[in-house]
């Protein structure tokens, strides 16, 4: 998973760069906050956090996980957002 957030994050990087040259700043934007996104993906999967995030994400549409693991994944992933609040 690490490694496919990674090839996304250079992707978006690359069609970003292009689309600002040709001067189409919406779509570069989107681009660029895509990258954003994606970097952060494979900084939380490093740390064995994104799929716990993406578990919940994916609990809101089809409720399958049980209580307990919210529960757990919850607690793992406002432990991302901390580690994170201390990058700024």
């Amino acid at each position: 998973m690490e490694a496919r957030h990674s090839r996304m994050n250079n992707k978006y990087l690359a069609d970003a760069k292009k689309l600002l040259q040709q001067g189409d700043y919406l779509q570069a934007s989107e681009k660029y906050w895509g990258a954003a996104v994606q970097m952060i993906k494979v900084i939380a999967a490093r740390r064995g956090l994104y799929t716990r995030a993406n578990n919940l994400h994916m609990n809101f549409y089809e409720d399958h996980v049980p209580p307990e693991k919210v529960k757990e994944d919850s607690e793992a992933v406002k432990e991302l957002i901390e580690k994170l609040q201390h990058i700024q």
